[in-house]
């Protein structure tokens, strides 16, 4: 049987910290009460990178539920991703960077971020015997973070579209395959990409290139 506070009563004058205390009953028993809840989140959960200047680039923004901050969990990143602006405050906004060999793949940082709460305080209280004919208590509050709530997020990249060159060259005069011809590949701008020489059976094949005119 859980007993009843409308059972006890307040000392006259204290009414302000008994209604206080009645409240922080109800939200301990409701556990659905946002007074209770901690979260962090990203918006948005899963974010498309984009190619910009040699990396991937893309950005996301931190919202926090009754943490006193958050913070990000460096572990869980994967080998060059990096995230840049953090404050550890709600609204932040990230830059997410990571190199071009994740083109076309999706990733979940799992927990990555964590929130905070300082609402887990202790108090301290023991008795001073050194004052002679007296009772003195001393008491000293300890406040700590406390891990409250975690989140994660997960990126993408459209991998750009590529292709290759393939060159099989044969003698004019023999029809044989023809070792050591030399080719170039030029983009628009007439700019060596690449430059192909044909193996003993006359064949040559390019890096993969970019989508565009060559």
């Amino acid at each position: 049987m859980v007993p009843s506070y409308d059972l006890l009563r307040y000392k006259s004058g204290y009414y302000s910290v008994w209604a206080f205390y009645k409240q922080l009953l109800v939200y301990a028993r409701d556990g659905s009460s946002s007074f209770v809840q901690y979260s962090v989140y990203t918006n948005p959960r899963t974010v498309t990178l984009t190619e910009q200047g040699g990396e991937l680039k893309g950005a996301i923004v931190v919202n926090m539920q009754n943490c006193y901050n958050y913070t990000i969990d460096e572990t869980k990143l994967p080998a060059g991703v990096t995230l840049s602006g953090y404050t550890g405050n709600s609204n932040d906004i990230l830059t997410i960077t990571a190199p071009l060999n994740y083109s076309g793949d999706t990733i979940t940082l799992d927990k990555v971020f964590v929130g905070n709460t300082n609402r887990a305080s202790s108090s301290f209280f023991w008795l001073d015997a050194s004052a002679s004919g007296t009772q003195s208590v001393v008491v000293t509050a300890v406040d700590s973070f406390t891990p409250a709530a975690y989140a994660s997020f997960t990126f993408t990249s459209e991998r750009p579209n590529e292709g290759y060159v393939e060159i099989y060259k044969t003698d004019e005069s023999t029809g044989l395959p023809l070792e050591g011809a030399v080719f170039q590949i030029l983009d628009s701008d007439n700019n060596e990409v690449e430059q192909l020489s044909t193996n003993v059976d006359g064949y040559a094949i390019s890096e993969l290139l970019e989508e565009g005119i060559y």
